[in-house]
């Protein structure tokens, strides 16, 4: 088992279709997340987790392109494509971060996980209790 962050993402956005496909300077929004998340200072896996439809099979292909790890689930049960996904790769630490927040601050991820394998917890957070803007949000649990 390992660590592994799994960043969701899908075209089927009904307010903003395609939004992570959409670019931020000359990158997409998804691609500037993966830069981001590449930036923690912890070993991991990085995992795009994306649905089974066939529009998705872009965001498979961008994944690829960043040297990511993808997995196709759901489109409508994003828990089950997170339990799916992490039981294909063997995780026992997962870290959510979503695809839509181009400006994820790794120090944010760092500073989670660090609490997160310090205490020993089950679940770390800091959108239970929001303590930063949105597009900060990051969910680190374990597997069971």
């Amino acid at each position: 088992m390992s660590l592994g962050i799994i960043i969701q993402a899908r075209r089927g956005s009904k307010r903003l279709p395609n939004k992570v496909l959409l670019k931020l300077g000359k990158k997409t929004i998804l691609e500037h997340v993966i830069e981001r998340v590449k930036k923690v200072n912890f070993t991991k896996k990085i995992i795009i987790a994306t649905t089974i439809k066939k529009k998705d099979e872009k965001i498979a292909q961008l994944a690829k392109i960043n040297n990511c790890f993808f997995f196709k689930g759901s489109e409508k049960n994003v828990l089950q494509r997170y339990y799916e996904c992490s039981k294909k790769f063997k995780l026992n630490t997962i870290i959510r971060i979503c695809s839509d927040s181009p400006f994820i601050d790794p120090k944010i991820i760092d500073k989670a996980y660090k609490i997160f394998s310090k205490k020993k917890y089950d679940y770390v957070s800091n959108i239970v209790k929001p303590s930063y803007p949105a597009g900060m949000s990051v969910e680190i649990f374990n597997f069971k």
